[in-house]
């Protein structure tokens, strides 16, 4: 978490001695400044997450609706630039120079040359860590057919080595199908005794995806799998757009009726069901056409529709609670610093 640029003891420091009218104006700029900054840290957070999952998408072959929501983004990023300019034009009118150049931030101090968490990928493939590269739907099937995948993390290519990467130690996780003669969930464990605690951001999203095939390959067959893969990405996506203008209080809405398990709560938001749902424009054709089914066999592609709407609503609610509880933690302090 970042600090504010200007935090509330220098704030103090600023204002003391002034008169009334002169403090309350530095006193709003200099919130108004932390607060723009932690809005472009956020956005453009947002808009980095983005940019990976898409890549990520892509990699592993999925569809790509959820750039309505990164289209959006960069109109709050440049409002939010707006203000902080204007508030620095305020507090450059009010102070003297020495006490502007004392909040400036400190030079950061040179990166280290080390492997980073833009260094490093994850990636699925065939048995073991050294095996072919699969796209996601592509593991699925060889989960619903027999066959182990793993998931891993790679970092660069080494000198003369596999240009797809070295796997990184302690990160090897290991996708095993359930040997029962109907559909189970396939075991997830991890290959290693340990994991580094480098790079936690990836390790936990490598675990993640390696729970997600298990629960896709679950439902039997890599047409069911690979409905249910698709439905989770739209339903996150689709979460993500309808709380994009949720306020702290509707977010606190949202908590409430999740933690207190009133049904009702549901009826807030439609979540993704083939028909156009929160701009995500993907309907049953598109559905029948990417797990390569065809549209007039109506038993399979009923059966993949539930698959789709079913993962779909999991993963609206599950992402919607996400951004609920982050963005109610994050306006919490903000609040209690503007009633000092």
């Amino acid at each position: 978490m970042n600090d504010d640029r200007i935090p509330y003891e220098q704030l103090s420091q600023l204002t003391g001695g002034r008169d009334r009218p002169a403090a309350h104006a530095i006193d709003n700029a200099a919130r108004g400044v932390n607060a723009a900054e932690r809005t472009i840290r956020e956005i453009t957070g947002m808009i980095r997450v983005k940019l990976t999952e898409i890549e990520q998408r892509l990699d592993h072959g999925l569809s790509l609706n959820d750039l309505g929501e990164l289209q959006h983004m960069p109109a709050g990023l440049d409002r939010a630039i707006t203000l902080r300019q204007h508030h620095w034009q305020v507090l450059g009118a009010l102070l003297t120079q020495t006490e502007i150049t004392s909040l400036q931030p400190a030079a950061p101090p040179p990166a280290a040359p080390e492997t980073t968490h833009t260094d490093t990928k994850i990636v699925i493939r065939d048995s073991h860590i050294y095996g072919d590269d699969l796209t996601v739907p592509e593991a699925i099937a060889r989960l619903c057919a027999g066959g182990p995948v793993t998931v891993t993390l790679t970092g660069p290519a080494p000198p003369g080595g596999d240009p797809r990467g070295n796997p990184r130690p302690g990160y090897s996780i290991e996708v095993s199908p359930a040997r029962t003669p109907e559909p189970a969930r396939p075991r997830v464990t991890w290959a290693g005794d340990s994991r580094p605690a480098e790079d936690a951001a990836c390790n936990a999203d490598a675990l993640m995806l390696a729970s997600q095939l298990a629960t896709w390959a679950s439902l039997g067959s890599a047409a069911l799998g690979h409905a249910a893969a698709i439905g989770t990405g739209h339903g996150r996506d689709a979460a993500r757009r309808a709380l994009a203008t949720a306020t702290p209080a509707d977010c606190r809405d949202i908590i409430a009726g999740l933690d207190a398990g009133d049904p009702m709560i549901y009826d807030r938001y439609a979540t993704p069901a083939l028909s156009g749902q929160h701009g995500i424009c993907y309907d049953t054709l598109d559905l029948a056409g990417d797990l390569g089914l065809n549209p007039a066999d109506d038993r399979a592609l009923t059966a993949a529709e539930d698959a789709y709407f079913t993962a779909a609503g999991e993963a609206f609610w599950a992402e919607a609670a996400r951004i609920a509880r982050d963005r109610a933690a994050q306006t919490a302090p903000a609040q209690e610093g503007s009633s000092r």
